[in-house]
């Protein structure tokens, strides 16, 4: 049961990062939308 509670645990704060990261690639995206005008 601990286990399975620590499994959940590391994958939110995958799901976190990644959510981040796709974040921060849209972002830079923007940016370089923006530089274009």
């Amino acid at each position: 049961m601990r286990k399975l509670l620590r499994i959940i645990e590391n994958n939110n704060i995958i799901n976190i990062l990644k959510n981040n990261l796709d974040y921060q690639l849209e972002f830079n995206v923007d940016l370089d939308e923006i530089r274009k005008v």
